[in-house]
C-alpha cells in the first residue's frame, strides 16, 4: 500500500497519523475519538483515505489560523506588515 496519496486538497501522507478503515472506525468512534487527541487519525475505505478524526484542541487551532489567514487575505495590504510581526515572534522564541 502507498504511504501516499493525492486528494483535491493535496497530499496526505498516512506516516504523520493513526490510519483505519471506515468500518473499525464506526465501530469504534469513542475510542478513536480519545486517541485523536495527540494526533489526526486518517479514516479508510478500501485503502483510500477519505476523512480524519481531529481532536477538539486541534481542531479549535486549525481552525483560528484558517480565520487569520481569511483576514489576512481580506485585507492584503495588512499583508506584509503581519507577516513581519509573525517573522519577529518566531525569531523572539514566541
Amino acid at each position: 500500500m502507498p504511504n501516499k496519496y493525492s486528494s483535491s486538497i493535496g497530499e496526505v501522507s498516512l506516516e504523520e497519523g493513526g490510519v483505519i478503515p471506515v468500518t473499525k472506525a464506526t465501530a469504534n468512534l469513542a475510542e478513536i475519538m480519545k486517541n485523536s487527541d495527540n494526533r489526526p487519525i486518517i479514516v479508510t475505505q478500501n485503502g483510500v483515505p477519505i476523512g480524519a478524526v481531529l481532536g477538539l484542541e486541534l481542531f479549535a487551532e486549525l481552525r483560528e489560523l484558517a480565520r487569520r489567514q481569511a483576514r489576512e487575505i481580506s485585507r492584503p495590504g495588512e499583508q506584509a506588515e503581519n507577516q513581519h510581526e509573525l517573522h519577529a515572534n518566531s525569531v523572539n522564541g514566541i
